[in-house]
């Protein structure tokens, strides 16, 4: 055997097995009791077995559930995308606990994270050691283990399913593939029906992106026609979901969700502590992006601008570019302050963590090229044993603050989510 040979072997064979540790270790807390009733799954499951009656009474699509707030109905999917919950839906509607559909449904998005991330590396990078990086990196971190199991919340975990891809397509775009646009609107369009201000955040993405990459545009004009490709054909597919969402917004004043009782911004208050984010030991899990993805992220950084051992890509440069206002967001309080000062809209995104959905697939991208261009065989290796050693203290936590719950994971009733945009005239007269 030749060592070109060997060394591919090495490679898959690490990938095979980072594959099955990253996926068994991600949903070990289900088997450790770690999901628990709370705020998110209660509101999710009711939402599945909404549309659980809708099927059974005939009715499908159904964005209106009739059984909320008391019989009069809500129409929960004309805010939160009920597209990706029809399978578990169905399951239910044939007489499955929705507990347990909710649980295996946790499953199956871990699963997704790691296709979506291990096919968009394995494209850009082309090395299955880059590609055995990024996957626990981006399946076991801080934020993906307090969004699956701390909270328990489907619609950002969907959203980290498509944000890769959506990545994806705008490298299919840069790089002038032929059908490049049906890839970046189709993601986007899978996005916008899985969890809406995380479509919002890829939007601000791609606008940075396309700022970014003027210069590359002037020169290459056909990349200008394919981002507009892309954009109708995303739009087209998700007119069923798009349009009821913009007539509501048109037609009525919404209860504004975006503020504390003192009537100030909840944004402006939720930047992370960066010492604490970059300390495993003490760690702020919720809504913070990882220790290793910041370290790991800031030495891919360094690497790039030195050019050791070689310069990155101009997409990757893109990306770096792309990340610093992303990670200022989520852990600069006086950052979130001048955006907010500049475009108040933004404090509909309620909080500042949320940016990790872009943040942490352009870190794992970011750290994976820097892998694929060392192409030593200690530096994979080294990088995955770093991560599962600082994401142990993650998943303890995690842990911890899920058994403080006493409720156990089973749905209790139709509920109206915190971040729901309930009518305000609606909410003056049914709650006062």
């Amino acid at each position: 055997m030749t060592k070109e040979k060997s060394w591919v072997n090495w490679r898959s064979g690490l990938l095979v097995l980072v594959c099955i540790i990253t996926f068994v270790w991600a949903i070990l807390p289900i088997w450790l009791n770690g999901i628990r009733g709370g705020y998110d799954p209660n509101f999710h499951m009711g939402r599945i077995m909404a549309l659980a009656d809708g099927i059974r009474a005939g009715h499908f699509p159904n964005p209106i559930g009739y059984r909320y707030l008391q019989g009069m109905g809500y129409g929960v999917g004309f805010f939160y995308g009920n597209f990706w919950l029809y399978p578990a839906a169905f399951f239910v509607a044939q007489g499955a606990a929705v507990g347990q559909v909710y649980t295996v449904l946790l499953c199956v998005l871990v699963a997704g994270a790691m296709l979506s991330i291990g096919l968009t590396t394995v494209i850009m990078t082309k090395n299955l050691g880059a590609t055995a990086v990024a996957i626990p990196a981006y399946v076991l971190n801080y934020y993906n283990v307090s969004v699956l199991f701390g909270r328990a919340a489907i619609g950002e975990a969907m959203a980290l399913i498509w944000m890769p891809l959506v990545m994806l397509g705008a490298y299919a775009v840069w790089q002038g593939w032929r059908y490049d646009w049906w890839l970046l609107g189709g993601s986007m369009a899978a996005l916008l029906v899985s969890h809406l201000l995380s479509f919002v955040i890829a939007v601000i993405f791609l606008l940075l992106l396309l700022l970014v990459s003027l210069p590359r545009m002037v020169k290459r004009p056909r990349m200008v026609w394919h981002w507009l490709l892309a954009g109708i054909f995303g739009a087209g597919l998700g007119a069923a979901f798009l349009l009821p969402l913009v007539e509501q917004f048109m037609v009525q004043t919404y209860k504004n969700t975006a503020l504390d009782s003192a009537g100030r911004p909840l944004i402006l208050g939720s930047p992370i502590n960066i010492v604490s984010a970059i300390t495993p030991w003490i760690a702020q899990v919720q809504g913070a992006t990882g220790s290793f993805l910041l370290l790991a992220g800031a030495a891919a950084v360094i690497s790039a601008i030195v050019g050791w051992p070689s310069r990155p890509s101009g997409f990757i440069w893109t990306l770096i570019i792309v990340a610093v206002p992303m990670g200022l967001l989520v852990y600069s309080p006086a950052f979130v302050a001048a955006i907010y000062h500049v475009s108040p809209g933004i404090a509909v995104f309620q909080a500042s963590w949320r940016f990790n959905t872009v943040l942490i697939p352009l870190l794992t991208l970011i750290i994976a090229d820097w892998t694929a261009r060392v192409g030593q065989r200690w530096l994979p290796l080294g990088l995955i044993v770093l991560n599962l050693l600082v994401y142990y203290p993650a998943f303890q936590n995690t842990l911890y603050f899920v058994h403080t719950r006493t409720a156990s994971a089973r749905w209790v009733a139709y509920s109206i989510s915190m971040g729901e945009y309930l009518p305000a005239a609606f909410s003056t007269h049914y709650w006062g």
